[in-house]
């Protein structure tokens, strides 16, 4: 039993590694899964669960953001409320819309036809090759000064960036790679490209956990009950690491360690699955 515990711990620190790192938490889920022969009653739902933990962190990191999202009591407030703060109810609406709708719409095409190691490894390389040239769009950008100033975010860059976000959907893109990336090919200063990605992945990544939870019911004993709490406390609180270094990773280095680690794991990945046919 030990060593599901063991195994229990090292899912959460990859979750909450790879749910705010540009890599694709589902594609290091599912190999750490392969890899570590983990195996519990409901695994599927395991993995899905523990994905509450980094929502929570992000939720309690970035609390004061979402504090001001409370409406007022008093009308006389209620424009300055939805169109005049930095990160408004607005920017949500915009930037959570297109990948709720999308997301309904190809959830079971996703669920079905987009599962394959194939596709996984399609997805991490493809994504490499979209944050490779947002990578490079950005730096041109500053160097013309066409970079907004830090903490900004308009309307249209909040739907373009939800838009964006839509390229999640495929395996292996990775949510904020594609929400980051996008920002900046929209002129969204770096670290605000982040600061926004983390917050509005907490209700697009709690509404997707939820749905995914209902479309598959569980039952647990005991024993699944306390692997289950274990992999969320874990991805909790490594997710509070996890936020922060990648910050500091993006504003010294770019994307670009990102980008070799994506390219060298989807070849491997390639290679696995050519050499086993």
């Amino acid at each position: 039993m030990y060593i599901l515990y063991v195994k229990t711990i090292i899912l959460g620190i990859i979750e909450a590694i790879s749910e705010f790192f540009p890599v694709s938490s589902t594609a290091h889920l599912e190999l750490a899964h392969y890899l570590l022969a983990f195996h519990v009653q409901h695994t599927g739902s395991f993995i899905i669960f523990i994905q509450l933990g980094p929502i929570l962190a992000a939720f309690i990191v970035y609390f004061s953001t979402f504090k001001n999202l409370i409406p007022p009591l008093s009308p006389t407030k209620w424009k300055a409320y939805f169109f005049d703060q930095p990160i408004s109810p607005m920017h949500f609406i915009l930037a959570v819309l297109p990948i709720s709708i999308v997301g309904l719409l190809f959830y079971k095409i996703e669920k079905t036809y987009l599962s394959s190691t194939l596709i996984l490894a399609s997805g991490l390389f493809i994504g490499s090759v979209f944050l490779f040239f947002a990578d490079r769009y950005q730096k041109r950008s500053l160097a013309k000064g066409k970079v907004a100033q830090a903490g900004v975010v308009s309307y249209k860059q909040a739907f373009l960036i939800g838009l964006g976000q839509c390229l999640a959907l495929f395996p292996g893109m990775s949510r904020s790679g594609s929400t980051i990336g996008s920002a900046f090919f929209v002129d969204v200063e770096q670290q605000t490209a982040a600061n926004f990605s983390f917050i509005i992945a907490v209700p697009t990544t709690l509404a997707a956990t939820m749905l995914d939870l209902i479309k598959t019911p569980i039952s647990l004993n005991d024993s699944s009950l306390t692997l289950f709490a274990l992999g969320f406390i874990v991805s909790f609180i490594t997710a509070f690491f996890s936020i922060r270094l990648f910050l500091y990773i993006l504003k010294k280095l770019g994307f670009t360690p990102f980008i070799y680690y994506r390219v060298l794991l989807s070849l491997a990945i390639f290679s696995v699955y050519f050499l086993k046919r």
